[in-house]
């Protein structure tokens, strides 16, 4: 803990875990930093959820940049029959 409080990776590790107990849809959901910019990494099923959880992430932590590199994993495609 910094003098005046959390540090920011402290502040965006409390985030993350925040985010992840919100069910959202997002699987292994973690951060990297860079200074103040900060990757946001996992999977999510929709476009959908991966929008929604950097907009909660963003409302809990205040970033220079927050990029989102989530993935969303291609459709299976169906067994030939």
């Amino acid at each position: 803990m910094g003098l005046f409080g959390k540090s920011f990776e402290e502040k965006v590790n409390d985030a993350v875990e925040a985010v992840t107990r919100m069910n959202l849809g997002v699987r292994d959901l973690r951060a990297v930093v860079d200074g103040k910019v900060v990757t946001l990494e996992g999977q999510a099923d929709s476009f959908e959820i991966k929008g929604r959880v950097i907009q909660e992430f963003n409302k809990l932590v205040n970033t220079e940049n927050t990029l989102n590199k989530i993935r969303i994993p291609a459709p299976q495609a169906a067994p030939a029959a």
